[in-house]
C-alpha cells in the first residue's frame, strides 16, 4: 500500500500545495471530485482551503471514503488567515472536528499553510462575503484591531499571496515519520 494526496481548491493554493508536496513524497495527487474512492492507503493526505469556516471537499471526501482503506489521515488547511495566531489555528482546528464524521476514530494530523487571494477572481459569493468581512473590519476601533483585522483592511480588493512552500517542510518531516510509524 501507499500514500496519496487529495485535495479542494477554489482558486488554485490548495492545488499548487498539493502539487509541490506530492513532488517533494514522491506519491500521486487528485482533485477531491475525482478521486478512486475504492483504492487502500496506509497515508491519506487531504489539502483544502478554507471558505466560510469549512475546507473544501473534505467533508464529502471522508463521508464517502471508509476508514477501512487507510490507517493514517493528515489534514492540511490553506487559508489566508495566519496559523502562527493561536487564535486563528484553534478557529480553523474546531471547524474541521466539526466536518469530521462522527465514526471516525482515527488519529488526525493538522496542519495548516497560507494561500493567496485575488480578489479580481472571487466569484460574486464570495466578493460579497468578502465585503462584509471588510465592513465588520472597518467598524474594529483601530486601538482594537488584531493583526488579522490589520492584514484584512491592508489587503482588502488586492493581490495577496502568501503561499510559502518552504511551510511545507514541517509537513514533509512529520510524513517521513509516519511512514516509519505504518512501514511504508
Amino acid at each position: 500500500m501507499k500514500s496519496v494526496i487529495i485535495f479542494g481548491s477554489q482558486y488554485g493554493s490548495s492545488k499548487q500545495y498539493a502539487e509541490m508536496l506530492a513532488k517533494s513524497l514522491h506519491v500521486e495527487y487528485f482533485d477531491f471530485q475525482e478521486f478512486n474512492m475504492s483504492k487502500k492507503y496506509d497515508v491519506l493526505i487531504y489539502i483544502g482551503a478554507l471558505y466560510a469556516g469549512g475546507v473544501k471537499g473534505l467533508s464529502k471526501t471522508l463521508k464517502n471514503y471508509s476508514t477501512d482503506n487507510y490507517n493514517k489521515l493528515v489534514i492540511i488547511t490553506v487559508g489566508i488567515a495566519d496559523p502562527k495566531d493561536l487564535k486563528n489555528a484553534e478557529t480553523i482546528r474546531n471547524s474541521i472536528y466539526k466536518q469530521l464524521p462522527k465514526n471516525l476514530n482515527k488519529e488526525i494530523e493538522l496542519f495548516h499553510v497560507r494561500g493567496s487571494l485575488d480578489y479580481s477572481k472571487l466569484n460574486l459569493q464570495h466578493k460579497l462575503m468578502m465585503k462584509l468581512v471588510y465592513q465588520r473590519a472597518r467598524k474594529v476601533p483601530t486601538e482594537k484591531r488584531d493583526e488579522e483585522t490589520k492584514a484584512l483592511l491592508a489587503t482588502y480588493n488586492k493581490k495577496a499571496n502568501f503561499i510559502d512552500f518552504n511551510s511545507l517542510q514541517f509537513i514533509i518531516d512529520r510524513y517521513m515519520q509516519i511512514a516509519k510509524e505504518v512501514n511504508i
